[in-house]
């Protein structure tokens, strides 16, 4: 499996972008695909944001600035399904009546919780095999290279003719 990462990809992004990414996949390819707002995906066409995000199955949400956009994730992460039950009381007794059973339906995500994303914090929507899940996970930071790393001091030496050993007999 090969793996190529975008950012900002829709600087680059044609009409019929979308027609590429189903490439990629039919060929194993895997694209990360990165930008700010989903207005930028607008800017290409509302069409092209359409496709773009119904193609894409896999969700990495970090801190989210447009309102619609929340909303728009917050449905597409959808709802869950509890029972809640309800207690009565009794006044006289002071004491547990009974309980009703409410069904109750709430978001898995608050649009808040999109619009409210603190570094590293994200929302991950993934369909694979037999489903999708959703989960919250906090990612690391990534490493800072050191100042003073140099990357010629790690690359083997370049074979030249003059450094090349003599292997004639």
């Amino acid at each position: 499996v090969l793996f190529r990462s975008l950012d900002e990809f829709y600087n680059s992004a044609f009409p019929d972008f979308y027609e590429m990414l189903n490439k990629c996949r039919e060929a194993n390819f895997r694209v990360f695909l990165a930008h700010q707002l989903l207005a930028d995906l607008a800017k290409v066409s509302k069409e092209f944001e359409e496709q773009v995000l119904g193609i894409t199955t896999n969700k990495v949400i970090l801190n989210i600035s447009e309102v619609s956009a929340a909303d728009y994730f917050a449905k597409l992460f959808g709802t869950m399904k509890e029972i809640q039950k309800v207690s009565s009381f009794n006044a006289q007794t002071k004491s547990e009546a009974g309980y009703t059973e409410k069904p109750d339906e709430h978001f898995r995500f608050t649009p808040n919780l999109f619009k409210e994303r603190a570094s590293g914090d994200a929302l991950i929507r993934t369909s694979y095999g037999k489903g999708t899940v959703h989960f919250r996970v906090k990612l690391r930071k990534p490493v800072l290279v050191p100042e003073d790393f140099n990357i010629t001091n790690i690359l083997p030496k370049k074979q030249t003719s003059r450094n090349r050993p003599d292997t004639r007999s």
